[in-house]
C-alpha cells in the first residue's frame, strides 16, 4: 500500500510541475524528453516498477528496476513462486516523423533478472541469477499533453546465468524464452 501511495504521489508531482509551467507554443515539440513510467504488471503480481524515461527525437533510452513475482503458469512444475528482481537498460525507435515520441515503436536491451525460486513441496529456497536479452514493441498513446498509456508485449530470451538450478529436492530450469504482455502509464515533461 506505501508503494502505491508513493507512485500516486510522484504522479501527482509531476503533473503539478507540468501543468505550473508556461510553454510557448513551439517548445512543447522539443527534441529531447525527460519522464518516468510505471507498469502495472509488477503490480499486480506484488511487486513494483520504475523507470526514467529519456528521449531524443525519434530514439528513447529507458533504465528500468522492477520487483516482480513471476506467475504460476510460467513457473518448472514442482515451484509456487519466483521473486525476481529486473534491472535492465532499454533502447527504443519511434516510427513518426514528429519530435515527440509517440506512436508505434520497437525496441531492444538487456537485462539482469535476480531470482528467488520457492520448491512448494520442501518449502526450500535458492537465489540465482540470468541474463535477458529483450525485443519488445508498443504504441505509446498521449491522453493528455504530459499523460500517456502504451500498451507493449515483448519477449525475453536467456542468454546467460544460472539456467539449471538445484533448489531443494529439484531443478528450477529457466525458459529459453518468455513472452510478456502490459500496460505502462507514462509522464513526460
Amino acid at each position: 500500500m506505501k508503494r502505491i501511495i508513493l507512485i500516486a504521489l510522484t504522479t501527482i508531482v509531476f503533473c503539478s510541475a507540468s501543468y505550473s509551467q508556461v510553454i510557448e507554443p513551439d517548445s512543447s515539440k522539443s527534441t529531447l524528453s525527460i519522464g518516468t513510467e510505471i507498469d502495472l504488471l509488477p503490480f499486480a503480481t506484488g511487486g513494483y516498477y520504475g523507470s526514467v524515461v529519456l528521449g531524443y527525437k525519434n530514439f528513447r533510452l529507458r533504465p528500468i528496476y522492477s520487483k516482480a513475482n513471476q506467475p504460476g503458469f510460467v513457473l518448472p512444475e514442482g515451484f509456487d513462486r519466483n521473486k525476481m528482481d529486473v534491472y535492465a537498460i532499454l533502447f527504443d525507435y519511434f516510427f513518426n516523423n514528429e519530435k515527440t515520441l509517440k506512436g508505434w515503436w520497437v525496441g531492444v536491451g538487456f537485462e539482469y533478472w535476480k531470482n528467488n525460486a520457492h520448491d512448494k513441496e520442501d518449502k526450500s529456497e535458492k537465489t540465482f541469477s540470468t541474463q535477458i536479452f529483450t525485443v519488445g514493441c508498443g504504441y505509446v498513446w498521449y491522453l493528455t499533453e504530459y499523460i500517456y498509456i502504451n500498451p507493449w508485449c515483448a519477449g525475453h530470451l536467456t542468454i546467460g546465468g544460472d539456467t539449471n538450478v538445484k533448489v531443494g529436492s529439484r531443478n528450477y530450469k529457466s525458459r529459453l524464452f518468455l513472452p510478456e504482455v502490459s500496460l505502462k502509464v507514462g509522464i513526460v515533461l
